[in-house]
């Protein structure tokens, strides 16, 4: 639960009420305590004075019997009289002031005989003084029985002031102790009551000064809602729903527009205004759709043709703020044009899509003919070369040696026009193929294509460098035959090398690996790069170089049926590089993983 300022003021207060009373009924405890160590300390100081008061009745007494003796003036009864008389009353307080100690209680039990001793000894030399004179006085007083008795009276009290005095060192001790604590107790507590004014008082103004930083960055905020309200080009307005006692929406109020909502619609000082008011004949759908709105918060995005307008609107709805407001945003933004491109492009698509059937038809006219015309040369071309292979072998002998020359002209051309006519097979069955698509690992294939050529190639010193190739999804079968293509392309121009250097390897852009195959070969001008991949085009005389100038055609479709594309780049006498791409393909690293 977050606490707002109001709530943490009166925390704060009740916790420092909380303190003051702590600190109040602390005090009054530690000031207890210390009025009841002060009592002892008293208490103790008054025993000591009854103790003291004990012996100077005793000596007072002694001293008005001695005065008596010598002089024999009743004057001196006085003294003694009182002293003999005080010194019970002492005695009783000294009982009552220490009636929790027993071990005074128990030397004052055996303290009292003593004394009554004591005063028995001064009556019986006052009363021989007085009936039998002055020497039977001396005679007691020089037997010595009362100086022994005033030594052990002596004593005792002594060793009752002895045990006061001890308690009096340490009741003032702990009255001492008590009174520190009680300082360091109150004064702890004040500064922690100052701490914790202090601390309330931190949070309070950091509370202000974050109220203050809040309001101005809502302030802040505001206005750049406003700023950005105003500026964005589409139109923007917030609308009240209103309900009817059945909770059945039929009118909104508008609450906020910006300028493009004026510009867009035309509706200007809408503020404050029903929909109805400005346009009565407003569909009913429409207050359907953002009550809905309203009262679920489901938002809705949706186009919308406004006939009075005859424009189209792109249009995003959603509630703003608690349900029981029922504000609903629209955001709009005109796409008349928009709308009007899209239905000249449906027109062009349409046109596209209706050339796109007759280029089909017409593609796979050409690929019947071309299949058709193949297919059909091969019976020709079978009896061409079996007439003129049973002539060379049963009738070679009898033919001049200029019609020796003309048949194997003819069979070598029997052959050439076999090799274009499965060439162009070739190619149309690749434009009919379906991929078979799977994750592949060139390296494979290249080593494959590499090892046939290998063997065909026993007496040529060819270096070949192979590189480590990604994996990548393709058809294996038709990728196996690009690399048939240009590996053969590559044996065959650099046949005028003595070393021939043939590479295979990758890069990669934009994340797609790119292949080539590189040799060091004749190479070619790029200025007639155009023809390379077309049917029949050759950029070396057929004397030089044979082939049908069908293959790079099939390298092609082939690479555009992976959705793919091949190039090349070369100069004459420094070799060439063919490059080709396949859409989707990955490399081995994150392919791998799923294999």
């Amino acid at each position: 639960m977050k606490w707002g300022l109001e709530n943490k003021i009166r925390a704060g207060f009740g916790l420092a009420l909380l303190v003051l009373v702590a600190v109040s009924a602390l005090a009054y405890l530690s000031m207890t305590r210390l009025i009841k160590a002060d009592r002892w300390v008293a208490h103790t100081h008054d025993v000591l004075a009854e103790l003291e008061s004990i012996l100077n009745e005793l000596d007072h007494s002694e001293s008005g019997e001695r005065g008596y003796i010598l002089i024999g003036d009743d004057h001196f009864l006085s003294d003694y009289q009182a002293g003999s008389t005080g010194v019970y009353g002492h005695i009783q307080r000294v009982k009552d002031l220490t009636q929790d100690n027993p071990n005074q209680q128990q030397r004052l039990e055996y303290l009292i005989p003593r004394i009554d001793e004591r005063l028995a000894i001064l009556k019986d030399a006052v009363d021989a003084r007085r009936k039998q004179g002055f020497e039977a006085a001396k005679q007691i007083v020089a037997s010595g029985r009362g100086r022994d008795q005033m030594v052990e009276i002596r004593s005792i009290i002594t060793e009752m002031e002895n045990e006061e005095k001890s308690l009096l060192a340490r009741r003032v001790k702990e009255d001492e102790a008590s009174t520190r604590n009680t300082i360091w107790t109150i004064a702890a507590f004040i500064f922690a009551a100052f701490a914790l004014l202090g601390i309330g008082a931190y949070f309070i103004n950091r509370d202000f000064a974050g109220r203050t930083r809040t309001a101005k960055l809502l302030y802040d905020s505001e206005r750049k809602y406003r700023t950005l309200f105003d500026s964005i080009d589409e139109g923007f307005c917030i609308v009240e729903m209103l309900f009817d006692e059945n909770n059945k929406p039929v009118d909104y109020r508008f609450l906020d527009t910006n300028p493009s909502f004026e510009k867009q619609t035309g509706i200007s000082n809408a503020l404050g205004k029903r929909m109805r008011e400005i346009a009565p004949q407003h569909e009913e759908h429409w207050f359907e759709l953002y009550g809905k709105i309203a009262l679920t918060g489901e938002p809705a995005r949706f186009e919308n043709e406004a006939a009075q307008l005859h424009r189209w609107f792109e249009v995003f709805a959603f509630r703003i703020g608690e349900a029981k407001q029922k504000k609903v945003a629209i955001l709009f933004n005109d796409i008349t044009t928009r709308k009007r491109t899209e239905g000249e492009m449906q027109a062009l698509n349409r046109v596209l899509q209706q050339r796109t059937v007759e280029l089909t038809a017409v593609n796979k006219e050409l690929e019947a003919f071309s299949y058709s015309v193949s297919h059909d040369l091969r019976a020709p071309l079978r009896h061409i070369d079996g007439f003129s292979k049973l002539l060379v072998e049963q009738h070679i002998a009898a033919l001049p040696e200029e019609a020796r020359e003309y048949i194997t002209l003819i069979r070598e051309s029997t052959t050439e026009m076999g090799q274009l006519v499965d060439d162009l097979l070739n190619l149309a069955r690749v434009g009919r193929a379906e991929l078979s698509l799977e994750l592949t690992g060139l390296n494979s294939v290249v080593e494959g294509v590499v090892g046939e050529i290998k063997r065909n190639t026993t007496q040529r010193e060819i270096e070949w460098k192979v590189q480590k190739l990604p994996f990548v999804e393709c058809d294996p079968g038709l990728i196996r035959q690009v690399f048939a293509n240009l590996l053969s392309n590559s044996v065959k121009f650099t046949r005028q090398r003595e070393q021939a250097l043939i590479e295979v390897g990758s890069t990669e852009h934009d994340g797609q690996p790119i292949i080539f195959v590189r040799d060091n070969g004749v190479g070619f001008s790029m200025k007639h790069a155009d023809k390379l991949f077309r049917v029949f085009q050759r950029l070396h005389r057929q004397e030089d170089f044979e082939g049908t100038g069908v293959g790079l055609a099939t390298i092609q479709r082939i690479i555009q049926k992976h959705g793919g594309r091949v190039w090349a780049e070369s100069e004459l006498n420094q070799g060439a590089t063919f490059y080709f791409s396949l859409c989707g393909s990955q490399d081995i690293k994150t392919k791998t993983q799923a294999v």
